[in-house]
């Protein structure tokens, strides 16, 4: 069984598409601070003063850690409810926005400080892509290269236009990925990007989004399978991710 096992990990690329977190990290202003490591409950020092030793293994020892973390921070996904008063919160999210089958397109051309990805833009990286939309469609902007800049990373960030978001929302797509602080570029006051997704008009799905994505174009296939589920937090507007590509190898 091991041996199989083994070939089946072997079968498939696992690329890692998060932002590591850490405390001190830069984020959002509009949102919480950067995580804050507190006490835990348990260090490897502390629990071996009272832990047996054993033969097998030497001292026995654990540690366990408490981390306070912003709803929106690093790679995370946003519910409905961030921007819906009546959308549903991030454990009501349906779980096949979150898994399945995705893309990646190359929008770079349109990188720039506040920068609008278009529907040209969009429609010429999907015929460079060679492959069809998919359900969670990731993109890459470009803008995750200066997160060495904190102040213009949040500040001056691009986004979707209105009209890119309505040909993503025309297309079937359920949920939109990139690498940037938001959907919507720095600076927008009216957001029509997140108001698109978030507040359908009667009949239309919502649309999950997923914001901080890095390395995006690492994945060397435009077709994959996304892994980005939240955690159930109730009643809450968004959840950190742990964000990967699945390719075939």
């Amino acid at each position: 069984a091991a041996p199989a096992l083994h070939r089946a990990v072997a079968m498939k690329q696992v690329i890692d598409l998060t932002w590591g977190l850490f405390e001190g990290m830069p984020n959002h202003p509009a949102h919480p601070v950067a995580p804050k490591l507190l006490s835990g409950t348990m260090t490897h020092k502390g629990t071996a003063i009272w832990m047996a030793k054993s033969t097998a293994y030497g001292q026995v020892s654990f540690a366990s850690e408490q981390f306070l973390l912003a709803a929106h921070l690093g790679t995370h996904l946003d519910a409905p409810y961030h921007a819906n008063p009546d959308g549903p919160t991030v454990e009501g999210v349906d779980l096949s926005y979150t898994c399945g089958d995705a893309c990646w397109l190359d929008v770079s051309a349109a990188f720039g400080p506040r920068a609008l990805v278009t529907p040209e833009h969009l429609e010429r990286a999907l015929e460079a892509a060679g492959a069809e939309l998919a359900p969670i469609t990731l993109l890459f902007t470009g803008w995750s290269r200066t997160r060495d800049e904190p102040r213009r990373y949040f500040r001056d960030s691009m986004g979707l236009s209105e009209a890119a978001a309505v040909w993503l929302r025309e297309r079937g797509v359920l949920t939109v990925g990139i690498d940037a602080p938001s959907v919507d570029p720095g600076g927008s006051a009216e957001c029509p990007a997140h108001m698109n997704f978030f507040r359908p008009r009667p009949g239309e799905r919502y649309i999950c989004v997923v914001e901080n994505l890095v390395r995006v174009e690492t994945i060397p296939r435009p077709a994959f399978y996304f892994v980005g589920a939240p955690l159930p937090l109730k009643g809450v507007s968004g959840s950190p991710i742990r964000a990967l590509a699945l390719v075939d190898a």
